[in-house]
């Protein structure tokens, strides 16, 4: 134990080791998806300029608070967090939660209609012959991790790669617009862009207790 502990401290003078979340999923207790950001803007313009302020001084933020609630970027100065500091998180804690309230985030599915087999449309028109109503489509939902060459879009996503409906709809005719646009979103929020950057070039950076 006297060992683990002498490590600790060791390790804590070096800067400790560097986050692996940003600064809203510490402080929030959950994962933040790009299209969540701006909810985390809102609450933080519900504070003062000088509260915004001494949260960007405890936590050691050289680009501002609001960028560096994006980043892995961040350092608390100390791990005992001062009352007044405390009083500050958790009031940006019961606006960011409000907004986030009603933001779920994004599925990977598509719902899509397909054109029912010939029996099908045979049965139907026997059973409607006096409707001029015709046969209605079949609605499926496809979850789009289950399509072709999803295992190397997501790997090549995770990285660096920049993908594009158009990039993905080359790929091969089960590809849509549609179902491109949703892959696309799903990744983004899986895997945020720079996300994964940030962890391995960050060198600094310590945890809140």
């Amino acid at each position: 134990m006297k060992a683990k502990g002498k490590a600790a401290r060791a390790n804590g003078k070096l800067g400790g080791c560097p986050p692996t979340k940003t600064l809203a999923e510490r402080l929030l207790g959950r994962t933040i998806h790009p299209e969540q950001l701006k909810y985390i803007e809102k609450a933080l313009s519900d504070m003062l300029s000088s509260e915004r302020h001494e949260l960007q001084e405890y936590f050691q933020l050289e680009d501002g608070i609001s960028k560096a609630m994006s980043s892995f970027a961040w350092k608390s100065k100390s791990r005992r967090v001062p009352r007044e500091i405390q009083y500050l998180i958790k009031k940006f804690r019961l606006a960011a939660r409000h907004y986030l309230r009603e933001v779920p985030p994004p599925k990977p599915y598509v719902v899509e209609y397909q054109r029912r087999s010939l029996g099908e449309q045979q049965l139907w028109d026997r059973n409607h012959r006096d409707s001029a109503i015709p046969c209605p489509p079949l609605k499926v939902r496809t979850d789009v991790r289950q399509l072709p060459d999803f295992g190397l879009i997501e790997f090549k996503h995770k990285n660096g790669v920049t993908w594009t409906v158009k990039d993905l709809m080359e790929i091969s005719g089960q590809w849509t617009m549609k179902r491109a646009e949703v892959a696309i979103k799903w990744l983004n929020a899986a895997y945020p862009p720079g996300g994964l950057q940030d962890k391995a070039e960050h060198q600094g950076g310590k945890a809140l207790p």
